[in-house]
């Protein structure tokens, strides 16, 4: 300890010399920082011998999921998209559609749609080549809503 505070006592004594025997102008500065860099790197040199051992306390932590609640949540996502779809559907003027969403969930508990199932009343479909564009426009606008590929969403006559 004694030899740090002489150490750090030559090293103030020697830059006070320096600083004064520089003259002033464009060096003053530079000469500045390089002493106050130099008491500083002395101040904090028995600060290396030093073992700092933190320790530092394990977390354990546990997550519980209430497996129930996840699947009813998934179903009332579902719902909620099917009826999503059904109004969207209506907003196109294709009304007594009835949409089924199959999913699954992974192992994370998250939705992921496997397919969708979309039953249009006979009304909505007719003999003509007019249900063609109809059942395109079903896809297109429930893949677009549910970000989906069309391939699937399956069309069934009810």
């Amino acid at each position: 300890m004694w030899e740090w505070v002489v150490s750090v006592g030559l090293v103030i004594l020697i830059s006070t010399l320096i600083s004064l025997l520089v003259p002033d102008g464009r060096l003053t500065g530079i000469v500045g920082v390089v002493l106050s860099l130099t008491v500083v790197f002395t101040l904090v040199k028995p600060l290396e011998k030093k073992d700092f051992n933190f320790k530092i306390p394990s977390i354990n932590t546990s997550v519980e999921i209430d497996y129930s609640y996840a699947e009813h949540s998934n179903y009332l996502k579902s719902n909620y998209y099917s009826k999503q779809c059904v109004n969207l559907l209506k907003k196109e003027g294709i009304d007594n559609a009835e949409i089924d969403i199959d999913y699954q969930v992974d192992e994370f508990r998250l939705f992921k749609i496997n397919f969708v199932r979309v039953f249009l009343s006979k009304e909505v479909i007719n003999s003509d080549g007019e249900h063609i564009d109809i059942i395109d426009k079903v896809k297109m606008l429930i893949s677009n809503n549910l970000n989906i590929e069309k391939d699937m969403i399956l069309v069934f006559e009810k």
